[in-house]
């Protein structure tokens, strides 16, 4: 299991937030110019395939057009709906050692408020399904090579194994109940209104179903939509990560925002979301908004969109030096623990082991870390749950010691020998 730190982006970054723009470099025109800005979508969000289990269909009803919608209450998954791949476990849930509701339990995080998961609907954190266990899902964390994608979700927060030592092999195995996975997006949906505003979800955006529809969490605000959508409770793999083009225009005021002809509530934003593509539409622009599990296409005044000032070529520069020294044996024996040493962890849906040799010094000892369970957010501006991190303690009893004699040390007291054999005798 790696070390997962926590994810502060860098000052571009940070003013686009959890929205990078993926559309092709066009020409900075503000807002008034005659000539249109050419826009390019760009690349749609990921596809990951589907679980093995057929989700949920939604069909299109009449009489609920799409609009302003908050995210309703979740039951989880139900019985019979196989999960596998990866899930999104609401952060406040109750982790469990064991799949039995009698085990211990921890619970890292907590929002305040008599409907926490409604009113922080990014409050999820993404884990790998081990195993399907009925009532209970087994997961972990995601390990060192992240074929998933499961480091970074399509919600806002990450639980994470703090107080990482680099030479344990770690696996988290712990049990959620079926009760506390979030709905999502299993198949693409997309969707594009007369006023080129459009949306398009990719396997594991959050979602869930509503009479006449299904509401959808886009980053900032929550939507009712209408369409035929696949919606369940895990996917085979999220989408990877956006890489987006330099930034060239911000969405500097939210109101007037529209999506479809209607109007948007007030965005959960603190921050000018930025973008590397925008177009001109009469009067109004048409802005892109891109995560990695969504595009939405907002329909902005011509006040709301602001061409950025390209960045001055930096002035600074330097150079380094470093200092290097040569190591030194001492020669006295000491105790190891051998690669492959067994740590019995406090918590008990927590495996260790060494992955290299660990000296443990001159005394056979016990050897200990000290590690936790943090959810941490990804984002410096995002709605972080409080809580307290759950520590716990993995050891090696003195026992699987082993002594490792110290090789002779080159370059010490002068010594002698006898030459034997035919070279022996002298000539």
């Amino acid at each position: 299991m790696r070390a997962r730190s926590l994810l502060f982006a860098s000052s571009l970054a940070l003013a686009s937030f959890a929205f990078a723009a993926c559309a092709p470099a066009v020409s900075a025109n503000p807002p008034g110019a005659s000539d249109p800005v050419a826009y390019a979508s760009g690349t749609s969000p990921s596809a990951s395939s589907a679980p093995s289990a057929a989700p949920s269909e939604m069909p299109a009803q009449a009489g609920a057009p799409d609009g302003e919608a908050e995210m309703p209450a979740q039951t989880g998954a139900p019985d019979g709906e196989k999960i596998a791949g990866v899930v999104a476990v609401f952060a406040d849930a109750e982790l469990y050692t064991a799949p039995s509701p009698d085990a211990p339990r921890v619970v890292v995080a907590k929002y305040p408020g008599d409907a926490p998961r409604r009113a922080h609907p990014r409050g999820v954190v993404p884990l790998i399904v081990k195993k399907d266990r009925g009532a209970f899902i087994e997961v972990g964390l995601s390990p060192m090579v992240d074929e998933l994608n499961v480091d970074m979700g399509c919600g806002d927060l990450s639980l994470e194994l703090v107080g990482y030592h680099g030479d344990l092999a770690i696996d988290v195995g712990l049990f959620v109940r079926r009760a506390d996975l979030a709905a999502m997006i299993v198949k693409p949906f997309a969707k594009r209104w007369d006023d080129g505003s459009s949306v398009e979800l990719a396997p594991g955006a959050l979602a869930a179903p509503v009479a006449g529809g299904f509401v959808a969490e886009l980053g900032g605000f929550s939507r009712r939509l209408e369409g035929e959508v696949a919606i369940g409770h895990s996917v085979a793999a999220l989408p990877k990560d956006v890489d987006g083009d330099p930034a060239r225009f911000s969405l500097v005021r939210f109101d007037g925002l529209t999506l479809g002809g209607a109007p948007l509530p007030a965005p959960r934003w603190t921050f000018a979301p930025a973008a590397s593509g925008a177009e001109a539409r009469g009067e109004r622009w048409l802005f892109p908004l891109q995560n990695r599990c969504s595009r939405v296409v907002l329909s902005t005044p011509a006040n709301a969109v602001r061409a950025k000032e390209p960045a001055p070529p930096s002035s600074f520069g330097g150079e380094g030096f470093g200092v290097g020294s040569i190591g030194t044996r001492s020669g006295a024996d000491i105790w190891v623990m051998p690669k492959g040493t067994s740590l019995a962890c406090s918590l008990g849906g927590v495996r260790a082991e060494l992955s290299v040799e660990r000296s443990i010094g001159s005394e056979r000892q016990d050897l200990c870390a000290t590690l936790g369970l943090s959810v941490t957010s990804r984002y410096l501006f995002a709605d972080k749950p409080g809580g307290k991190d759950v520590s716990f303690s993995c050891c090696a009893k003195a026992s699987s010691a082993v002594l490792r004699k110290a090789p002779p040390t080159p370059g010490g007291l002068p010594g002698h020998g006898r030459l034997t054999g035919p070279h022996g005798a002298p000539r």
